[in-house]
């Protein structure tokens, strides 16, 4: 083979490698990381140190439960805030791994914060390449699927005592039902709000 051609040879090689994909994954759909929505109230902010005697559960005390929604003619968006804290090494398994369910056909969700408070330092864990979507199986059996996707977030370097604080927001459909303002959780804080135009009412 001639030197001009050699050249040639490897000149199409280098083309072909650097057009080659590189296997890191586009942006998914339905799926965001960004900021808090405007119309988000604050509300008080999470203990650093929770006081004692507070009811915890399979090694998470609940410290804070907020659960927003905006109801619009034709849209909603439902704002949800978490705050835990682990208690002994049982929790430690479930606080960390974060799973949101949502059905990307006509949902989308954002993911606002995901952050850990340790000895009065604050340490971020969201990052989105190690958020991971994944298919909800409908019936194993049948093999036949819904259109719900589980976001799914593995912590890292979680240890007893941490507060795990989390939000998001998903938005889609404005249908929603009034058994949000019955639901019941056990927390240090609870915080609920609805708001919504004059003509629009809660669906029975």
């Amino acid at each position: 083979m001639t030197v001009s051609r050699v050249m040639v040879f490897a000149l199409a090689l280098t083309a072909l490698v650097l057009a080659a994909p590189t296997g890191r994954a586009g942006p998914q759909p339905g799926f965001a990381v960004g900021p808090r929505p405007e119309w988000v109230v604050s509300a008080a902010p999470a203990p650093d140190q929770p006081g004692p005697g507070e009811a915890a559960a399979n090694g998470l005390r609940d410290l804070v439960f907020e659960h927003q929604v905006r109801l619009g003619a034709h849209r909603s968006e439902t704002y949800v805030r978490r705050v835990v804290q682990v208690t002994n090494e049982s929790g430690l398994q479930a606080a960390s791994q974060l799973n949101i369910e949502f059905d990307p056909s006509f949902q989308k969700l954002t993911i606002h914060q995901v952050i850990v408070r340790r000895a009065g330092q604050v340490l971020e864990r969201l990052d989105r390449d190690a958020i991971h979507l994944v298919q909800r199986e409908k019936d194993l059996d049948a093999q036949i699927y819904d259109g719900r996707l589980s976001a799914v977030l593995f912590l890292q370097d979680v240890r007893v005592g941490d507060i795990v604080e989390s939000a998001f927001t998903i938005s889609g459909s404005a249908m929603m039902s009034s058994s949000f303002l019955s639901r019941s959780i056990e927390a240090r804080m609870v915080w609920k709000l609805v708001s919504m135009p004059p003509s629009q009412r809660l669906l029975t």
